[in-house]
């Protein structure tokens, strides 16, 4: 009996561990990713000069840039952004004889009302008209992802060049 009693409890314990969710794994459902995320950072893959200072240097970038950024996702699948682009303009010389020239960083922001939807740890804002059809990753219940590529003066080797870089920015609930 007692043998029983044993085999039983580490029957338990294994189940219970196999069972238990891995560090990392995600299990949002509609009423988990409900609610106002607002951007908390935004990192780009290789440092930039927001700041037009000659010093390539910054990845985290959310402190250079003044536009506010939200994702309100209400429980009837409803979705307003307030999204924003981050830009950088840069220009070569048509001569050739002079380095790249850029601007300080500079961002703006759109407002749409649309719906969205969550599958397989990722919530897809649908397109607002106009706006392209925008999705998320969902690193936790309370941690949205939205990662962009864009063209920015990157400095390689000592000259500044035009990259496609990828951007990554947190939203945060």
């Amino acid at each position: 009996m007692y043998r029983n009693y044993l085999f039983l409890a580490l029957l338990s314990t294994l189940l219970i561990i196999s069972c238990k969710k891995k560090d990392g794994d995600t299990d949002p459902d509609v009423d988990t990713v409900s609610g106002t995320y607002t951007l908390t950072s935004v990192v780009s893959s290789e440092g930039l000069d927001p700041e037009e200072d000659g010093v390539f240097g910054d990845t985290e970038l959310i402190d250079n840039i003044s536009c506010p950024s939200r994702l309100i996702l209400d429980e009837t699948n409803g979705a307003t952004f307030e999204y924003i682009t981050i830009t950088q303009n840069h220009y070569n010389d048509p001569t050739g004889q002079n380095p790249m020239s850029y601007s300080p960083m500079v961002c703006a922001n759109d407002t749409y009302t649309s719906t969205y939807s969550l599958t397989d740890n990722s919530v897809t804002v649908q397109s607002g008209g106009a706006q392209p059809t925008i999705i998320f990753n969902v690193i936790s219940k309370s941690e949205l992802e939205l990662i962009e590529t864009k063209n920015f003066p990157v400095q390689q080797n000592g000259t500044i060049v035009s990259k496609q870089l990828s951007i990554t920015k947190k939203y945060t609930n």
